[in-house]
């Protein structure tokens, strides 16, 4: 940990707020001082209680009648502000780390802050066009896989090929056009063995085969699509490790 490591070369490490997420998930040995307690805003502790509880499914917001520094988030920057003038004071190193709770749930805020917007002038935005008609989560229209066997002897090999069609889909664009085109993908596999069938050494081994091969010889790359992985797992699975190469060992017994 990066504090962790200032502190064990002389330096003070404090922390407040949502640094490791919470105090149960924080890491004591990275710590002089570490807080990040509920606050003493009632209403914030109360919108925490209910912080879903919109009634229609949707997140509450809240307007606190405080001037915020009551809240975790304004307790935490009073306790940073606080470390940054008495260490700077003593001329030693220190480490100091601030991570803030907002925008998490529950939604909250101080008047004053919903005071500087007129709600009555905040355009809605609308919602984007949506194609659910051949998203990735469908299938291309062509999936061929063919393989090549060849062996003579104690030796084999193979060599595979694979293509997926191209397709349309709305779940690989971030623009204002739902609707991209992904490619058509191919894959080359090429592999190869050997058996050991009078042993590798005096008889031990008997039987042994070893393979080696290469996935993906090409290196083709799975498109990109807008999810959290930054491509679609389950239809390009094959194509997310790139070239990579392979050595298998089998031994009967």
């Amino acid at each position: 940990m990066l504090p962790q490591y200032f502190r064990e070369r002389g330096y003070f490490a404090a922390g407040a707020g949502k640094v490791f997420h919470s105090l149960k998930n924080n890491d004591p040995k990275s710590w002089d001082s570490y807080e990040d307690g509920d606050g003493a805003d009632p209403q914030e502790q109360a919108a925490l209680k209910s912080r879903y509880g919109g009634g229609d499914g949707r997140p509450a917001w809240h307007v606190l009648d405080g001037d915020g520094s009551k809240t975790r988030d304004g307790v935490n920057a009073h306790t940073i502000d606080g470390f940054i003038a008495d260490k700077t004071a003593s001329n030693k190193p220190f480490f100091l780390a601030a991570a803030f709770h907002k925008p998490h749930l529950p939604w909250t805020a101080p008047k004053r802050f919903f005071d500087l917007y007129d709600e009555a002038k905040l355009a809605v935005p609308s919602e984007p066009p949506t194609n659910d008609v051949g998203d990735t989560y469908s299938s291309p229209r062509w999936n061929i896989s063919s393989t090549l066997y060849w062996s003579k002897g104690p030796w084999t090999a193979s060599s595979s090929f694979s293509y997926m069609s191209g397709f349309h889909s709305d779940r690989a664009s971030i623009s204002s056009n739902p609707i991209s085109n992904l490619p058509a993908m191919r894959m080359i596999d090429l592999r190869g063995s050997y058996e050991f069938k009078e042993g590798v050494w005096r008889k031990y081994g008997k039987g042994l085969r070893l393979g080696v091969g290469v996935a993906n010889v090409t290196d083709e790359k799975p498109p990109f699509t807008n999810n959290i992985y930054g491509f679609n797992g389950g239809v390009y699975g094959r194509w997310a490790f790139g070239r990579s190469l392979e050595f298998s060992f089998t031994q009967p017994f």
